[in-house]
């Protein structure tokens, strides 16, 4: 984990090129690697276009929230962490519930 911020600015890109370059656009190796893990895959839509159906780079958001306020994360520290400016925007990401 260190490497992957060494040098950079708190303000940085979270994801770079090895020469330091912002990665802009990861859907692309996102798509491959969901295939691959068999997470997912392109469908023809009722439009006749091909439509990605399957794990999204945003669903592991949801995730990593519930599972910081499961762990004892205070929420103030998730929601930084997350990138939440408010409580209402957090709280759709906060699902707790078991059930």
């Amino acid at each position: 984990m260190q490497q992957a911020i060494t040098g950079k600015a708190a303000s940085g890109f979270v994801f770079t090129r090895p020469q330091g370059g912002p990665v802009r656009d990861f859907r692309g190796a996102w798509w491959r690697l969901c295939e691959k893990a068999e997470l997912g895959g392109f469908q023809k839509g009722s439009d006749g276009k091909d439509h990605w159906q399957g794990l999204l780079f945003h669903d592991l958001r949801r995730s990593a929230i519930r599972n910081m306020v499961r762990r004892g994360v205070r929420e103030n520290v998730a929601m930084k962490i997350s990138g939440h400016k408010t409580r209402s925007v957090f709280e759709r990401y906060n699902i707790v519930n078991d059930s």
